[in-house]
């Protein structure tokens, strides 16, 4: 019977990542370790049917949402727990899907979801509350780490909002619109903004300090939705954002950086320009399937189904062992056994969580 499981590493200082390796409910803080420093199975369940599901849909600093089958548990600092709680109890989404909605939040936690058919819900402690006033149209919501708000209507229209709460009481400052089919993501790290269309065009907009991927000219502001050009003529099919960097992933399954990893270190070969697009060289043959980027650190999975990551690594996030930061990309162990389907983090995460398939097997 087929398994699915979650590997983990990185930051756990709030038990965010202590989902079920102790006991089958979460441990507490006490007998948490604070940073998990190599990949560890988080959690495990076994699948009766192709509805079973198991995933983050939602990972910050201190909090991570935890979708199994239908039900979503919030783990770490920020969720409302009775005492001797062994586990928590699911959120009350107000008979929503778990399966439809999309998660939205900053560094102090989950914010407000989304559903697929543009409802809004906004959290009031382990509730997330229909917000028909805000109407049914949205497709996309992206908060960065300066509290800047960006959302997408579904005519392809980016409105901009000081603040969650200018969200929240309709008070947009500047609205955009995108000449695309349709908008694929839109996502935010702690000072900018990056939006995929339908025909795979990447587009930034925000703080230019630490690189937006393109040149900043009196034509083409930071502060206005921008094609960045270097990567033009060819077709993107994922994005991923987090601390000052970001990144993307092409049709022809290879991955290209920019920004910054961190304010005073960088990952080898990427450029210190703002404009500068760079190309990650993993190998020849290498070729990628998906990005997560972090809060300071990237991990990429090839389609043979191989771990790659660099930067930030004080807490374990990259999952290569050591503590320093790691300016060259390393290859993950395979000591977990299956098949890594996705890499996960989050703009501001210090952690990262594998979605991992297998058969029967079983650790020793």
């Amino acid at each position: 019977m087929p398994h699915h499981e979650l590997l983990g590493c990185g930051f756990n200082a709030h038990s965010q990542l202590s989902f079920a390796k102790y006991g089958g409910a979460q441990s507490t803080r006490a007998s948490s370790p604070e940073d998990i420093r190599s990949p560890t199975s988080l959690i495990t369940t076994t699948s009766t049917g192709d509805d079973k599901t198991l995933k983050p849909v939602f990972i910050g600093w201190s909090d991570v949402l935890l979708q199994q089958d239908e039900e979503v548990f919030w783990y770490g600092a920020g969720r409302a727990s009775k005492a001797n709680e062994a586990k928590p109890a699911p959120l009350n989404l107000h008979g929503a899907a778990a399966s439809s909605l999309s998660f939205i939040g900053d560094h102090s936690g989950p914010l407000a979801a989304l559903s697929k058919t543009g409802e809004i819900l906004l959290r009031s402690g382990n509730e997330f509350l229909p917000a028909p006033e805000l109407g049914t149209d949205w497709q996309h919501i992206a908060i960065a780490g300066n509290g800047i708000v960006c959302a997408v209507k579904q005519n392809c229209r980016v409105f901009s909002f000081p603040s969650f709460s200018a969200f929240t009481n309709s008070c947009h400052t500047r609205i955009w619109s995108i000449p695309t089919l349709r908008i694929l993501q839109l996502i935010a790290n702690e000072s900018s903004f990056t939006l995929l269309s339908h025909e795979g065009e990447v587009y930034t907009w925000g703080d230019s300090r630490y690189g937006l991927g393109r040149e900043v000219t009196a034509e083409e502001p930071a502060s206005e939705p921008t094609i960045v050009t270097a990567l033009e003529g060819l077709k993107m099919v994922k994005i991923s954002t987090g601390a000052w960097m970001a990144g993307a992933i092409s049709n022809e399954r290879d991955l290209y950086i920019w920004g910054r990893a961190s304010i005073d270190q960088e990952i080898e070969g990427m450029g210190e320009g703002e404009g500068e697009v760079n190309l990650v060289d993993l190998g020849e043959g290498v070729d990628l399937s998906d990005v997560a980027v972090g809060g300071g650190h990237v991990v990429v999975l090839t389609t043979e189904g191989d771990v790659y990551a660099a930067g930030r690594n004080e807490n374990g996030q990259t999952g290569i062992g050591g503590e320093g930061f790691l300016e060259r990309w390393g290859k993950w162990e395979k000591r977990y056994m299956g098949r890594v389907t996705r890499v996960s983090s989050g703009p501001s995460a210090w952690c990262t969580i594998l979605e991992v398939e297998r058969g029967n097997e079983s650790y020793e």
